[in-house]
């Protein structure tokens, strides 16, 4: 049987959204159908039927044996199997629904199904998910590709990423937990504390070796406005020596677990800093700011193709890492031409700014003592913030 590209829109508003979202993408995959790429995850706004939860909506490419009307048969059985009832209100809530959008370049208008979708090109809340969509490489002239074209630049005309954080309209990030909580990250530039648990870090180390310690330094950064607790057991200093996992994870579980039962630290997201690959001493670049954008591109691809969904991602171009001075701030005045050799949703997915106190600022400011460099590191995270 024929292959065949589709657009399918999913979202709801009712249960563990998240939780549903995510059963129906398996159900597609669990009956054949190949997801070829994801959107990014946004929560928007009800329309027409307004005295209802908010949504949280996405898109995605996919692979199928089946024809239009097959396809749309699967996809309410698969909404029917998370507890759609049949004949609800129109526009109203829902556990799942499961849209076409596109299939390949199809024009079809019946009693049961119009391709495209009779209102895609109205609603930003799949316009925005559906441009996630479109990468020129991938998909072409055929298929769903000239469809995705004129999605990519209808959403241009409309503003584009602008409207991505207005309200009824936010990009948001799962942060796990039984609350299924999601942070929109769009609406500000969010604020990281490193929390270092080791004795040789390169501006802090063995500043903290108690629990206790931990957890108040914890509190503290909080309440100084940090909005993630990043938690490091292993120094990335210069010829630091490198831990075994099991050395690493005896330093930093007893602290996360010690952290997330505290009750002044429950609104604080909590990540961890923890690698296992070497760095070489610094990379020759071309152009540094292309060069880190297409190898932000390539490991991205490689986390999705491993299952890691992009509205998980946030993306790091390393700064301070294998680089020379020229290059850490070529990189900082140069993030927008990093985001240019993204694809797709990764376009738009959070960047992450780590430049606390590291050795390039002291060699720009002259200060050896790697706690005399926090004004220089505000100094360049306002500037990346205006980038």
């Amino acid at each position: 049987m024929a292959a065949h590209e589709a657009v399918i829109a999913i979202g709801g508003n009712t249960g563990n959204r998240l939780a549903n979202l995510r059963q129906g993408l398996q159900l597609l995959v669990d009956h054949g159908i190949e997801v070829l790429r994801k959107s990014r995850l946004y929560e928007t706004a009800p329309e027409l039927v307004t005295d209802q939860p908010a949504f949280l909506n996405a898109a995605v490419a996919v692979k199928t044996e089946l024809a239009p009307h097959e396809l749309l048969h699967s996809l309410k059985d698969f909404e029917a199997a998370l507890g759609r009832q049949a004949g609800g209100q129109r526009y109203g809530p829902r556990p799942l629904d499961l849209d076409i959008i596109f299939h390949d370049h199809s024009r079809l208008d019946d009693e049961a199904l119009t391709i495209p979708h009779a209102r895609w090109q109205e609603r930003a809340f799949v316009l925005a998910p559906v441009n996630d969509l479109y990468t020129p490489q991938e998909f072409g002239q055929e298929g769903i590709g000239p469809d995705l074209q004129a999605a990519h630049k209808l959403w241009q005309q409309w503003g584009g990423e602008s409207l991505v954080g207005k309200p009824g309209l936010q990009a948001v990030l799962p942060l796990g937990g039984a609350d299924g909580r999601l942070w929109p990250w769009r609406e500000r530039t969010q604020v990281m504390a490193v929390l270092n648990l080791t004795p040789d870090s390169f501006s802090d180390g063995g500043q903290i070796s108690t629990l206790g310690e931990a957890v108040l330094a914890a509190r503290q950064a909080v309440a100084q406005g940090a909005d993630i607790i990043d938690i490091g057991g292993q120094s990335t200093r210069p010829n630091a020596a490198r831990l075994d996992a099991a050395t690493e994870c005896s330093r930093i579980i007893p602290a996360i677990r010690a952290m997330a039962s505290d009750a002044q630290l429950r609104n604080a997201v909590l990540s961890v800093d923890t690698f296992q690959a070497e760095s070489p001493a610094n990379t020759t670049y071309q152009d540094i700011c292309a060069d880190v954008g297409t190898e932000l591109q390539a490991a991205a691809d490689k986390a999705m193709a491993a299952g890691i969904e992009p509205w998980s991602l946030i993306l790091d171009p390393g700064i301070g890492f294998a680089k020379t001075l020229e290059g850490n701030a070529s990189l900082i005045v140069g993030l927008q031409r990093v985001r240019g050799q993204l694809q797709g949703c990764l376009q738009g997915m959070p960047l992450m700014m780590g430049t606390s106190r590291k050795g390039f600022l002291g060699k720009i400011t002259g200060r050896k003592d790697p706690t005399e460099r926090d004004t220089a590191t505000a100094a360049t995270l306002g500037l990346a913030d205006q980038v």
